[in-house]
């Protein structure tokens, strides 16, 4: 009789703690419903995504130009050493010649989805002030900048303004 007691006792327990957990898993999903409507609706608009796309867009191109620039300077330098037969520093330029080919490479063969990077759709969240200029950011670029200061910080590196 007590043994019985003992195991219905024992199975109630179980019961309410399953009871529990399953309450706790349902307030858990309605929080992550609740965080991704919020999500949905501090959405920018679709003109101001695309502004920040083209603004991208056009920061890869100058990096691109720059990239090509370099590499005509870098050919340019390793044709002058080869007619001063410097065939040491030839060497180094040719080095120095095959990354920059090697970087122009990796970048016309990059292919980036601005759509899915929350970084173009949401809303501004953060503002803060550089110099007289004010800038807003989100909390994906917020948190990005924060992780570099920690590891400026981690570093031992100072940290002063300009």
């Amino acid at each position: 009789m007590q043994q019985q007691q003992k195991q219905q006792q024992e199975q109630e327990r179980q019961n309410q703690q399953e009871a529990q957990l399953q309450k706790q898993q349902e307030q858990k999903l309605a929080l992550q419903q609740q965080q991704q409507q919020q999500l949905k609706q501090k959405r920018v608009s679709q003109q101001e995504q695309q502004e920040r796309i083209r603004r991208q867009e056009q920061q890869l191109a100058l990096y691109r130009q720059n990239i090509k620039l370099r590499e005509d300077l870098a050919e340019r330098d390793a044709q002058i050493l080869r007619q001063q037969n410097r065939i040491q520093h030839l060497r180094f330029q040719e080095q120095y010649e095959a990354r920059l080919r090697a970087q122009q490479a990796q970048l016309a063969q990059a292919r980036y989805d601005y759509y899915n990077d929350p970084y173009y759709y949401t809303a501004p969240q953060y503002r803060y002030r550089r110099g007289t200029q004010y800038y807003q950011t989100n909390q994906l670029r917020h948190e990005e900048a924060g992780a570099g200061l920690a590891g400026w910080l981690q570093r031992g590196l100072p940290c002063r303004p300009r």
